[in-house]
């Protein structure tokens, strides 16, 4: 667990919202910070756990280590909970709850039944000293713990966050609820928005659904925990608990927000076009305190004009859960992109898409895209300034920070030929050009650039190559292609040259 004073922590986050909780616990005075899928770790005092949990607003769960070992068979899992000092943890009156979940390929791969065991071990401690045993409450304990299995290794942890931090306060759990309050914030934070920003400036949100962009928008802005309004932590009950420490972060939190409200704010606009959505917002913004910094008005996005002045555009587009509504959005896609190119020229973006393969009829050259995830669903945030509306050569942008386990070689080989032959074709204003012609052998492929497509033509390869490796690196070459230039599916064609004929010659990605 660490030294007297010293503790080690993990952050549960999101997928994609690594470098955003990172970022803060470094400023939050956290040591040795490190980061993984979905998680970040760091060694600190129990006040910068205490920090994260006000403060974050991207991570989901604050959990302190107790133990981690290695299990030898699926009895030692309760073997090894039994040896854990839980008196200073727990005592015969605490409720408390387990809860699991696994990692790769777990030694038990069942986590209602580890869960169990966890909590065999924790109560056969009490009883086999002679102590009456705690009881588990599954709603609300006074402490839950949470255990991570992972091969053969065991991590037991206290969970110091209870609910998971997005659940902020200000949000109707009944309501309309697309995204999670922390996803929310990562999208108004990489799209630029921060408190910094003059109070000239604006955020305009307009299909805001039930406003939790604009409240994220507004509590960044105006320098607010976004944990102050809960009104419980998973560390309260717990009987290491400093509330001493606790206090006193909150009333520094406290005051921090109230000398941002004493300051002239930026206007926070929100619109949508249903009066029963709108009214779902403003109850938000109600219970968040914000009802006099955020305004929020019934207005259809065909009517979408500017306010005065300039800022930022910031919204969660809708999606289609059905293949007859991917239609619709792609013509609201078109749309959304010809209105900002028309009237927001020179505003700062932030468009959070579900379908990424309907992305590219935004038509808003030179954004840089986030991978991010809403739950399950694979999503883009695009971000950057909305330029003209002008014909012109499509701008294409190269992912210098693609980390691949396979195709090293080859995504160096379409860096180093885009650079030279990418820079030739802006200059003269070139719009299809060859960029890559069987230039090494393992990948025997041409890939050609028309405009803002990508044709792939892959050769016959020869007897002596196996058919399953051949096939696994053409594979290689189109998952390189799209991530490389950030492009979707529908714009990356594969043309197979060998004997074909009429439908055959010619097909989208796989």
């Amino acid at each position: 667990m660490g030294d007297e004073n010293r503790f080690i922590f993990i952050a549960n986050c999101a997928t994609g919202l690594e470098d955003l909780v990172y970022q803060e616990i470094v400023s939050f005075g956290g040591e040795q910070v490190s980061r993984k899928v979905a998680a970040v770790s760091w060694y600190g005092s129990m006040e910068t756990a205490y920090r994260v949990c006000l403060w974050s607003r991207f991570a989901s769960r604050i959990l302190l280590l107790l133990e981690s070992v290695n299990l030898e068979n699926e009895e030692a899992l309760y073997t090894k909970t039994k040896e854990v000092d839980w008196h200073v943890h727990l005592n015969s009156s605490t409720t408390f709850a387990v809860s699991t979940t696994l990692g790769k390929k777990p030694l038990i791969n069942h986590s209602h039944f580890a869960a169990l065991r966890v909590k065999d071990g924790v109560v056969d401690f009490f009883t086999e000293k002679g102590l009456a045993r705690p009881n588990v409450e599954k709603n609300r304990p006074d402490v839950r713990i949470h255990l991570h299995l992972q091969e053969n290794e065991a991590a037991l942890y206290i969970d110091l966050s209870g609910e998971s931090l997005h659940r902020r306060g200000y949000r109707d759990a009944t309501g309309i609820a697309p995204l999670k309050e922390n996803l929310a914030a990562a999208i108004v934070s990489l799209s630029g928005w921060n408190q910094e920003l003059p109070a000239e400036t604006i955020f305009l949100d307009p299909m805001c659904g039930s406003g939790t962009l604009l409240i994220e928008a507004a509590l960044l802005w105006g320098d607010s925990a976004p944990g102050l309004s809960r009104k419980h932590y998973g560390f309260n009950g717990w009987p290491g608990h400093d509330e001493t420490c606790w206090s006193k972060l909150v009333e520094e939190a406290i005051q921090c927000e109230e000398r941002k409200l004493d300051e002239r704010w930026p206007r926070i606009i929100g619109y949508d076009s249903d009066p029963e959505v709108v009214a779902v917002a403003r109850k938000n913004i109600e219970r968040a305190g914000l009802s006099e910094k955020i305004k929020v008005t019934c207005r259809d996005f065909a009517h979408l004009l500017p306010p005065e002045g300039s800022g930022f555009l910031v919204s969660n587009l809708p999606y289609g859960e059905r293949l007859s509504e991917k239609s619709h959005v792609g013509h609201l896609y078109s749309c959304v992109g010809r209105t900002l190119r028309r009237y927001f020229t020179g505003w700062q973006v932030g468009l959070f898409v579900a379908e990424p393969d309907l992305a590219d009829k935004l038509g808003l050259h030179g954004t840089t895209s986030h991978k991010l995830y809403n739950g399950p669903i694979r999503c883009r945030l695009f971000t950057g300034e909305v330029s003209k509306d002008i014909k012109s050569t499509y701008a294409w942008k190269v992912n210098e920070g693609l980390a691949l386990e396979e195709g090293v070689d080859f995504a160096n080989r379409l860096r180093k030929n885009y650079k030279k032959i990418g820079g030739w074709a802006k200059k003269n204003k070139i719009e299809c050009f060859r960029l890559y012609d069987r230039d090494l052998p393992e990948y025997n492929v041409a890939i050609d650039i028309y405009n803002k497509w990508i044709l792939v033509q892959e050769f016959k390869p020869p007897a002596t190559v196996d058919a399953d490796l051949a096939k696994k690196r053409l594979s290689v070459v189109l998952y390189t292609v799209r991530e490389l230039f950030q492009v979707g599916r529908e714009r990356v064609f594969v043309k197979h040259r060998r004997r074909q004929k009429g439908k055959n010659q010619y097909q989208k990605s796989n």
